[in-house]
């Protein structure tokens, strides 16, 4: 009995261990989440973006951006609503124009069918639950993600859902986070962006 005793608290114990080290990292998307991303175009062009969220405010969402390219810089406003948030189908295009400008910096309160930075949690539960879905008139399907493609921060796995078109052109790493699902980290035939880091004050 008592070899049961140790056999059994042994495999509790590498049970337990083994749970601990396979944990996946979600960081918690708030008020004050600083985060980074690096876009990379088919040019070699990179432009890096340093972020806050400013509010989540009744599910909406705002943040600001500083574009960074060569020396030059630009500070971007973004409010998405929480209509967006919920049930928007497409991406907010780069070509967009601000809604408004004011001491150098460019407001933009993005549409009802728009969200940016993330994807709408229609979308996003939608893939989950039918492993396909469609946002910007591109159908994207669920795939499980290949061990070669796990997304990492701070050398942490992190708990990300994985979508590719379904001409396979295009790959989207998404932040399991139901409220907030930013993107990660995409790959397609013109640009390329990770996030390099994202972290809470």
């Amino acid at each position: 009995m008592k070899s049961f005793y140790l056999l059994f608290f042994t495999f509790s114990f590498f049970a337990h261990a083994f749970s601990q080290t396979s944990e996946k990292y979600l960081p918690e998307i708030k008020a004050g989440t600083l985060f980074q991303y690096e876009f990379l175009g088919k040019d070699a062009g990179k432009l890096i973006v340093n972020g806050e969220v400013t509010s989540i405010d009744k599910s909406a969402l705002a943040f600001v951006d500083t574009l960074q390219f060569g020396g030059k810089f630009q500070v971007h406003r973004t409010v998405i609503s929480k209509i967006a948030m919920e049930k928007a189908d497409k991406m907010k295009p780069p070509t967009d124009e601000p809604t408004s400008t004011a001491n150098g910096v460019s407001l933009f309160v993005v549409s009802n069918d728009k969200t940016d930075h993330c994807f709408s949690r229609r979308f996003f539960k939608m893939i989950k639950e039918q492993k396909s879905a469609t946002y910007a008139g591109i159908t994207y399907n669920l795939t499980d993600m290949p061990a070669s493609e796990i997304f990492k921060l701070d050398n942490k796995e992190v708990d990300a859902v994985y979508i590719v078109s379904a001409n396979g052109q295009k790959k989207f790493w998404i932040l399991n986070n139901a409220d907030y699902p930013f993107i990660l980290k995409s790959s397609s035939e013109n640009v390329n962006a990770v996030m390099t880091w994202i972290s809470n004050k």
